[in-house]
C-alpha cells in the first residue's frame, strides 16, 4: 500500500527557473520580423499604383 506522509509542508512556494535565453532571442526576433514585413508592406505599397486618373489612361496593357 502507499503510505501518506504524516506532514507536508506547504510554507514554501516552488520558484521558477526563469524563461530560457532562447526562447526570449525566439521572441526577439519574431518582433524583428514582423516589424520587417510591415516595413516591407508599406515601402512597396505603391508598387504599379498610377495616380492621378490622367496617367492612369496612359498605362499599356
Amino acid at each position: 500500500m502507499h503510505e501518506k506522509p504524516e506532514t507536508i509542508d506547504f510554507s514554501s512556494v516552488p520558484q521558477s527557473g526563469g524563461i530560457p535565453k532562447s526562447v526570449v532571442a525566439l521572441v526577439v526576433f519574431g518582433v524583428i520580423a514582423v516589424f520587417s514585413i510591415g516595413a516591407g508592406v508599406i515601402l512597396n505599397a505603391g508598387f504599379h499604383h498610377v495616380w492621378p486618373s490622367l496617367e492612369s489612361l496612359r498605362i499599356k496593357l
